[in-house]
């Protein structure tokens, strides 16, 4: 190929399109100017520069590159599925977890609701065992005052103490229904 031929065949570019073809800033571009790795002509009153062999060059860098492009989105991909079934094992992790803490949390209640009940029918039974015991000193504070009242003698103590016993007797009755009743309620 002659000087004319290989002339004929050059791309002459302004510095902006020879930096943006060559993928580099113009300054940079600039730089390389000045050490002398480009030919520069002017045309009109405008700076060309010839840069078709490193455009050659940069254009199997794409292929290169494009090459590579396709092997990253292979690795991608591939990474992508790995990805997708870490996030489904987690998710199979973190549904299997919830349930547990669900199960835990319906137990905590139930367990909660016996101690509530439990304590409820120890009151119950604590308050019907001080209204017994405060039955019997009332019974007793009772027969001495209607022994004093009536000037009873000793022999007929036993006579009000048989109405006063049944007096009693039916009182608790009444109370244990009145807590049989509360016990039924709270449950």
């Amino acid at each position: 190929m002659t000087q004319s031929q290989s002339q004929a065949v050059r791309v002459w570019r302004t510095v902006a399109e020879a930096a943006a073809l060559l993928g580099i800033s113009v300054r940079t571009l600039e730089r390389r100017l000045a050490d002398g790795k480009y030919p520069v002509e002017y045309v009109n009153g405008k700076r060309l520069i010839d840069c078709q062999q490193d455009a050659s060059d940069e254009s199997r860098m794409l292929a290169d590159s494009r090459a590579m492009g396709e092997e990253a989105r292979a690795a991608a991909g591939m990474l992508t599925a790995m990805l997708q079934q870490s996030l489904a094992e987690r998710t199979a992790e973190v549904n299997a977890a919830r349930a547990e803490t669900i199960a835990a949390r319906k137990l905590t209640v139930r367990a909660w609701q016996a101690v509530a009940a439990a304590v409820v029918t120890v009151g119950i039974l604590g308050a019907g065992l001080i209204t017994y015991r405060n039955s019997d000193r009332h019974m007793a504070d009772r027969v001495a005052e209607l022994t004093a009242q009536l000037g009873v003698a000793e022999g007929d103590i036993e006579e009000l103490s048989a109405k006063l016993e049944a007096q009693r007797v039916a009182e608790l009755a009444d109370t244990r229904r009145g807590w049989e009743w509360l016990l039924g309620n709270a449950q």
